[in-house]
């Protein structure tokens, strides 16, 4: 249920490279992943997670949309329980958890509760992080970031009927750190409901599949001094919701269908009047594909229609087809290619530009965004250690319905960053190799921009680690470093390290530092020239827990 058929086709571009928050773009992410149902224990692969800034290479990328097919198994929802703490008929309820602290004024705290499989399966999790400090700045100067999430869900099964609602509560907020005459900080909240309906037809192979979504998003800031700006650079509320459908048949690998998607978003309570403040969109598509052990293929066709579809038009096209070949070698792994393309288009949300790019906001719901594409991906393993991955994306601006990104290059009247939306063309590479060789593993890779660079990025990132694990995964350690190389970046590698113990299969401890370098020298790391600062230095001890 967790992964509809209709959210994967919805992608229609399997393998396109997937865009991180706007802090991931340009930190490196954090050495502790949250904790979410996945093996406690770290394996081989425990080295930092560079995987959102730089390819990890040798692990494989989805690259091809799912076909519809059978039931979700507890390995699709990525399920992987660690310990059970009922027994009888309440068997197979999970709980574990995470909490630490460190300098400078760190605490992160995360909890959950489920049930994946059996009868009346559900999920209750909650997270707390703040970052008190940057350096040798303080909160009280503005220097911090925090954040709060609350999500439960319960799912209901019938024979051939699953049923799945659920709630999100998502806070976050960021000082200004005193740069802006207006505002103290900048907050946002979202509030949203999910309802996810699937229905098989017994076995004959067709199936009905049904998502909605809906959320209220709200920003708002501290006002030191007030100033003669738009009323929703102040205080913005939008409301957004997307129901959708998928009718589809599958047999033996063979499938097709009809997938429908309605968008409705706009401003709500006092806004004064811009480009647009609300929209309705419609899109409608047939899409076919077969897959097998070896082979995947795919194709697509539709169209998009609504308020905001571009500049004298109502209605817009989308096409996209691809095919991906796994072929085994005689070392008993995979040579894998894939290549797809096409004509997509899209409409941008507001609280997710918003949340992708610090320090900027919206005054204005989005246009439409759409590109011709092209995604290839090669991956190439060599005897049993050695793997070599590479992927190229090519994105261009279609029908002048150009993307939607934070200009940095100056600040509005209230202080803080807009955004723009220009014509572009995008080539993108990401290039890895991994070493597993015993009890190490060595990773490398580099992501470049050869002709636009999103204003949170940077033209290329270089990254390496390794990672250790002795041979009872009783204890080990990882380290790692990412450089970025832009006329625009730091100059200075982000260097990260980790060493963990298990404690029993109960509990993990592990001492974590971040940035090293700037940690000892008391530096500060820049924002994409933003003039703001991003956070640069830190050592914190984590306990993983587990019931």
């Amino acid at each position: 249920m967790k992964k509809l058929l209709f959210v994967l086709f919805a992608s229609m571009a399997g393998f396109a490279f997937s865009q991180s928050s706007e802090e991931e773009k340009i930190q490196l992410p954090e050495i502790t992943t949250t904790v979410s149902g996945d093996t406690v224990v770290a394996g081989r692969d425990a080295v930092p997670d560079f995987s959102k800034v730089v390819p990890s290479a040798g692990v494989e990328k989805n690259i091809m949309p799912k076909l519809p097919g059978e039931r979700m198994s507890a390995e699709d929802l990525d399920v992987e329980p660690e310990a059970n703490f009922f027994s009888g008929e309440n068997k197979n309820v999970y709980a574990q958890g995470l909490v630490g602290g460190g300098f400078p004024g760190d605490f992160i705290g995360e909890f959950s509760v489920y049930k994946a499989s059996n009868s009346d399966p559900f999920r209750i999790e909650f997270s707390h992080f703040s970052r008190n400090g940057y350096g040798k700045h303080t909160a009280a100067d503005g220097f911090f970031d925090n954040g709060t999430k609350l999500y439960a869900e319960k799912s209901f099964h019938a024979i051939d009927s699953d049923f799945t609602i659920g709630g999100r509560y998502d806070r976050a907020g960021t000082g200004l750190q005193g740069l802006n005459d207006h505002f103290y900080d900048m907050n946002s909240q979202k509030v949203s409901a999910v309802f996810l309906f699937d229905h098989f037809f017994g076995d004959s192979g067709f199936e009905f599949s049904s998502e909605t979504e809906g959320y209220w998003y709200n920003r708002y800031s501290g006002i030191i001094n007030d100033g003669d700006f738009l009323k929703q650079e102040k205080n913005v509320n939008v409301v957004f919701t997307n129901p959708g459908f998928v009718f589809s048949w599958y047999n033996k690998g063979f499938s097709a269908g009809l997938e429908c998607n309605f968008q409705i978003e706009s401003f709500i309570g006092k806004h004064d009047d811009t480009l647009a403040d609300d929209m309705f969109r419609v899109d409608g598509s047939l899409f076919t594909g077969y897959e097998s052990d070896i082979v995947t293929a795919f194709a697509r066709g539709g169209i998009a229609g609504g308020t905001e579809i571009g500049e004298g038009r109502n209605i817009v096209p989308s096409f996209s087809t691809g095919a991906e070949v796994r072929a085994p070698m005689s070392n008993g792994r995979k040579l894998v290619v894939g290549v797809n393309g096409g004509l997509e288009t899209r409409h941008e949300e507001f609280s997710v530009l918003e949340r992708k790019y610090k320090f900027a906001q919206m005054v204005s719901l989005t246009r439409e965004t759409s590109d011709w594409f092209v995604n290839s991906k090669i991956v190439l393993p060599l005897f049993d250690v050695i793997t070599f991955n590479s992927g190229v994306e090519f994105k261009k601006t279609a029908f002048d319905n150009c993307p939607w990104e934070a200009d940095y290059s100056s600040k509005k009247p209230c202080g803080v960053f807009g955004f723009k939306n220009e014509k572009r063309t995008q080539v993108t590479t990401d290039n890895g190799i991994s070493i597993k060789y015993d009890i190490f593993t060595l990773r490398g890779g580099w992501r470049a921009h050869w002709l636009h660079v999103p204003s949170n990025e940077y033209r290329h990132s270089v990254e390496g680690s390794i990672g250790y694990d002795d041979d009872d995964e009783r204890w080990g350690f990882s380290a790692g470093v990412l450089e970025a190389v832009d006329g625009k970046s730091d100059k200075c590698p982000n260097l990260r390290a980790n060493i963990y113990v298990n404690i029993k299969k109960a509990m993990r401890l592990s001492l974590e530092m971040d940035d090293a370098i700037k940690l000892f020298a008391r530096k500060d790391r820049e924002y994409v020239e933003s003039g703001y600062l991003v956070r640069a230095g830190s050592v914190t001890f984590l306990s993983r827990f587990f019931f």
